[in-house]
């Protein structure tokens, strides 16, 4: 997340947001996600560094501790 400068990340339910099942999420498909609840939450920058602070997940985001 750092290393990459994102402030935010989405999370997303795959199989909510692949409406039509085919395994591709098209633009289409990304577009619609407010309004098909593909949204899930939001993990902030804060939330990551927390985490890493109690070693929960690890600092290089390769999941590598």
């Amino acid at each position: 997340m750092n290393s990459q400068d994102v402030g935010a990340l989405l999370v997303m339910d795959r199989a909510v947001l692949d409406a039509d099942g085919d395994e591709i999420v098209t633009e289409a498909e990304f577009r619609a996600s407010p309004q098909t609840g593909a949204m899930r939450g939001i993990v902030t920058e804060r939330d990551y560094l927390r985490a890493v602070a109690r070693g929960a997940v690890a600092a290089d985001t390769k999941g590598e501790r």
